[in-house]
């Protein structure tokens, strides 16, 4: 049980972050293209994928909190997202994370460790 759990968590917070990070990617393109009066149909598509893995996390979430008490996987889905978008802004598109973040960071890390532990 515990290993389908964790693979529900991390399904979870892969498909959710992945969509977050494609449409912060491509939506600036894509509404600057509009602007211009063209279709960019890169950034359509793009933009269908980043929604298609936001939903299917949803779906992921659903799934999760049929076998979960809310109490323990609303903060530890939570945790992870937070955790793992910060990064992948970090690295991907390059956002800046300071001490405070940081330190920000370790806690959730901590915290979601801790609530994974009693689950």
């Amino acid at each position: 049980m515990f290993k389908i759990t964790l693979m529900l968590y991390i399904g979870y917070t892969l498909t959710s972050v992945a969509g977050l990070v494609i449409i912060k990617a491509t939506f600036p393109s894509f509404l600057a293209a509009r602007s211009a009066g063209n279709i960019a149909w890169a950034s359509i598509v793009q933009l269908g994928v980043g929604a298609a893995l936001y939903i299917a996390s949803f779906g992921i979430w659903m799934i999760i909190l049929s076998r979960n008490p809310l109490s323990t996987a609303y903060p530890i889905a939570i945790g992870l997202t937070l955790l793992f978008s910060t990064l992948v802004a970090y690295f991907y598109l390059h956002e800046s994370i300071g001490a405070y973040k940081l330190a920000g960071i370790v806690l959730i890390f901590s915290g979601v460790f801790i609530l994974f532990k009693d689950s």
